[in-house]
């Protein structure tokens, strides 16, 4: 699986085959979520809907969020349980800021890793170049309006610069 090609074509707002990357998660024994707040209770929705099981969140604020989230999944602390062998992190914080850290520390610790928010864009967003945007769905959703290159994407799309005018 191009993680760097799904990015691409989950950003780009058109539609596009999502089985390569569902087979790809299906090809793990276990699926983390890193981070139990809102992107994470709907991806694991959503991957529920799709037959993946998700077998734990782990979240920073394990302590506070103890007790299980999404379908009875516990959370608990990060690296706390499975090798990472086998074990896929799907990372679902919204700030990028922190993602792309906590990213090179998943990789760090050895384990396969998706972003969460490229993949909620590409099997959660309903939002698309054909049927445009939802203002109310971006603004009060799962995922952070401010970072999403699909958003843009799809704008942009819908836009385009006729000429280009000094301000």
């Amino acid at each position: 699986m191009n993680l760097t090609e799904f990015y691409a074509q989950a950003s780009s707002g058109l539609p596009f085959n999502l089985r390569p990357m569902l087979d790809h998660l299906k090809s793990f024994d276990k699926v983390v979520l890193y981070g139990a707040a809102d992107l994470g209770q709907e991806m694991a929705r959503i991957l529920d809907m799709l037959g993946i099981r998700v077998h734990r969140f782990w979240d920073a604020r394990h302590k506070e969020l103890y007790g299980s989230m999404y379908g009875g999944v516990h959370v608990t602390a990060p690296y706390d349980v499975f090798s990472s062998d086998n074990t896929v992190v799907i990372v679902c914080i919204g700030v990028h800021v922190y993602m792309h850290e906590i990213i090179k520390e998943v990789r760090a610790h050895g384990y396969a890793c998706v972003r969460g928010d490229s993949l909620f864009q590409a099997m959660g967003c309903r939002c698309n170049s054909i049927s445009g945007i939802n203002a109310e769905k971006c603004l009060r959703g799962c995922c952070r309006a401010i970072y999403c290159k699909r958003l843009s994407n799809i704008v942009a799309a819908q836009n385009p610069a006729k000429t280009a005018e000094p301000l």
